[in-house]
């Protein structure tokens, strides 16, 4: 039994999440901008993190 991939695949992995997180933090940079923008108290920190946090794992497991 096999239970290592090939080398490309992990290689293909390997690639495909680092552009993931180098997308995570751009989206992380527009929604630190949004936050600047409409910073009205607690519960909005709180909308935008949870939006944050939920957009986030969503596009992980795509």
């Amino acid at each position: 039994m096999n239970y290592l991939e090939p080398l490309p695949q992990q290689l293909t992995n390997f690639l495909l999440f680092f552009a993931f997180g180098f997308l995570d933090g751009l989206f992380f940079r527009f929604v630190e901008f949004l936050r600047s923008l409409f910073s009205k108290g607690k519960f909005a920190l709180l909308v935008q993190d949870l939006f944050f946090s939920v957009a986030t794992t969503v596009f992980m497991f795509v």
